[in-house]
């Protein structure tokens, strides 16, 4: 809701829109007065939790099992303008299993530095971490009694990088250290959310020790290796990081310069071998030639 300093309320900002089916839409249509009014309501969908980034924009949760994106960040026009370059929604577990467990439900989510967001899930009691980009850089926690579970997590909140979680069922806030992996990560998103092709690059390969199938890390090195024009080098880190596009292009590249490196000996060769053809028809021709001159 939007009021003014004074209190004055102004309107509703930022609202989920309404979704439904193109066969609701003719049904609606179809039906009576009377029929509408004991059908379901298409309103939208309540936030769940929200958050201010740096920059005013605000970030919101939408509080809907069958959401696509969960997440939202709203300029001053009241529109979602968050950034996801992934082929993947912002919703937490992508694989949404025919469980009574799923699928994920958000219900806060803080802003963090560098463009990063936590996203907290009360389905299976788990805590995602994202870049600017929408890329899933890390899932803490979990469902259970154990150290570091969740049995009704409600809300989270961070001090520096250390994230705290507020467990409403047992009363008490659960606190979460970075640890050398995810201060490996974070580093390498903030060197390359401000720029630091280079800086970003070694934390990855520090990444890669820990974590070789690290998609995340090895689409970074492969990336910059291609800005760097080491198209070859570049194609092996960007199959194991199934980055589609970038190594399309790097081997796109790396067969350009095959053949620009090439070029010389295979006109050489080619034209070796146009003479040893054009050779051998001269000599052919003459030795018939000389057999008919014979007879």
């Amino acid at each position: 809701m939007f009021f003014s300093p004074e209190g004055e309320f102004f309107g509703y900002f930022g609202t989920v829109q309404v979704q439904y089916t193109f066969t609701d839409w003719i049904w609606r249509q179809l039906s009576t007065q009377a029929q509408r009014a004991q059908q379901r309501l298409f309103i939208p969908m309540e936030l769940s939790g929200m958050d201010v980034d740096n920059a005013g924009f605000i970030f919101a949760t939408v509080a809907d099992s069958g959401f696509d994106d969960g997440v939202m960040r709203i300029n001053p026009s009241g529109n979602d303008v968050l950034r996801n370059f992934t082929p993947h929604v912002i919703a937490g577990d992508i694989n949404r299993l025919p469980t009574a467990l799923s699928p994920t439900v958000f219900v806060d989510i803080v802003v963090r530095d560098n463009g990063k967001f936590s996203v907290l899930d009360s389905t299976r009691r788990r805590l995602f971490t994202y870049d600017s980009e929408g890329n899933l850089l890390y899932v803490i926690g979990g469902m259970g009694n154990t150290m570091g579970m969740g049995r009704q997590p409600s809300a989270v909140g961070v001090i520096g990088n250390d994230i705290f979680i507020l467990d409403r069922l047992r009363g008490e806030i659960v606190h979460f250290e970075e640890t050398l992996y995810g201060q490996l990560i974070n580093g390498a998103v903030s060197a390359r959310y401000n720029d630091d092709e280079a800086g970003a690059v070694e934390k990855w390969r520090q990444v890669l020790m820990l974590n070789e199938n690290f998609a995340l890390a090895n689409r970074g090195i492969g990336r910059a290796l291609l800005a760097a024009g080491e198209n070859q080098l570049a194609m092996a880190y960007l199959r194991r990081g199934m980055d589609v596009d970038h190594y399309a292009i790097a081997l796109r590249r790396h067969r350009s310069e095959l053949l620009e490196e090439n070029i010389g000996y295979a006109l050489t060769v080619a034209a070796i071998l146009g003479a040893a053809v054009l050779g051998y028809h001269v000599y052919k021709k003459r030795k018939q030639r000389d057999m008919a001159w014979r007879t």
